[in-house]
């Protein structure tokens, strides 16, 4: 019935898995993701709990012919599904880290806090990027480039192994040593399977220094002219990105900056504050930053 907040647990050829569709209060809010422009309209959301759950999901659009997206929080999104099966990872949450080994089992549905949450009290960090809100297997396959890049590589390539939901629901597992093709194409490919989860090497860093640098539109030609010239003697231990965006009417940006195009210099250091500080001056000579949260 239109506008109760309830999910379906008896679907034909889903046994137990709890579905939504569409009237239900739940479903545009599943369905949308990140990118609210351009959501999927799915004919069901698949709400798993486990592998084997994933994979009667697989089975049963296989055996339906109906198309299969899987999202969690749908910034990697590239196209929106109509019609068919949306398997929404969101259940599947958990994080394990192994602290002697210094690797972290992450769940499909886990996010990077979620892993953050787990790694920090042992010393240790994720290769994640700036947004701790996004899905960390689907950043991972993806190629995410994190912030620590440079310094330790594509979070795909630190990647041990994974549990994978082939297209036919087949439950597999990938390695470099065992089906390692499915394993080398899972990096980057897409569309080979569900990864139900990972196990993700994590980096001996406890600490960093960095932040973000706000100039505005009139210093947008110094910055872009000294950043190419500034990154070429940097370490591979600090790391930079460059974006240039009209900010948006929003509480959390200052009523200043709002609906005025900004650039914005992200930076961090695995190192010390003070040479932190140093390595970054040269680029803080050229222009006065609106705001700079480094520290």
């Amino acid at each position: 019935m239109k506008g109760m907040d309830h999910t379906e647990k008896h679907t034909p050829g889903l046994a137990d898995v709890a579905v939504v569709r569409p009237g239900q209060d739940t479903y545009d809010e599943r369905r949308a993701g990140f990118q609210l422009a351009r959501p999927h309209r799915p004919e069901l959301i698949a709400l798993p709990a486990d592998a084997r759950q994933v994979a009667a999901v697989a089975e049963y659009a296989r055996r339906t012919g109906l198309p299969l997206a899987v999202q969690r929080t749908g910034h990697g999104r590239t196209a929106p599904t109509e019609g068919g099966v949306l398997l929404d990872t969101g259940r599947l949450r958990d994080v394990r880290v192994d602290p002697g080994t210094r690797t972290a089992w992450v769940a499909a549905g886990a996010t990077w806090q979620d892993v953050l949450d787990a790694a920090a009290p042992h010393g240790l960090a994720p290769p994640s990027g700036s947004a701790p809100s996004v899905g960390a297997v689907g950043y991972t396959l993806a190629g995410g480039l994190g912030l620590l890049a440079r310094q330790y590589g594509y979070a795909a390539d630190l990647v041990r192994r994974m549990d994978v939901v082939t297209p036919p629901g087949e439950r597999v597992r990938a390695t470099p040593e065992h089906r390692a093709e499915l394993f080398w194409a899972l990096r980057g490919g897409g569309g080979l399977g569900t990864v139900t989860g990972m196990e993700i090497e994590l980096l001996p860093v406890a600490r960093v220094w960095g932040g973000r640098l706000v100039y505005g539109e009139r210093d947008l030609p110094g910055v872009l002219a000294a950043y190419p010239e500034w990154t070429d003697g940097l370490p591979e231990g600090f790391g930079s990105s460059l974006a240039i965006a009209v900010q948006p009417d929003l509480p959390a940006v200052p009523e200043e900056l709002r609906g005025r195009y900004t650039v914005q210099l992200g930076v961090v250091w695995n190192g010390s504050a003070a040479a932190g500080e140093r390595l970054l001056a040269p680029l803080r000579e050229d222009a006065e930053p609106l705001a700079d949260t480094s520290g």
